[in-house]
């Protein structure tokens, strides 16, 4: 970030925003539809953003299909 001109002198607080929704500070808990958690700007917050709640169950079908075959 501190190569690109525009960029250069914010370029700690446009990483930290980038990285923010990345970096998981709270835990996961595995719910009747597979792993959530309560962060704040998570996909996984179904609390917070119930309409990501079809995603979820998607991803962790996904993901359990993939941990299962390997593929």
């Amino acid at each position: 970030m501190q190569n690109i001109d525009v960029f250069e002198k914010n370029a700690a607080y446009i990483t930290y925003c980038i990285v923010n929704g990345l970096v998981m500070e709270q835990p996961f808990v595995n719910s009747e539809i597979g792993l959530i958690n309560n962060q704040n700007h998570s996909v996984r917050n179904i609390e917070k953003y119930p309409d990501y709640k079809e995603d979820v169950k998607e991803l962790n079908v996904t993901l359990r299909k993939f941990v299962e075959t390997g593929r």
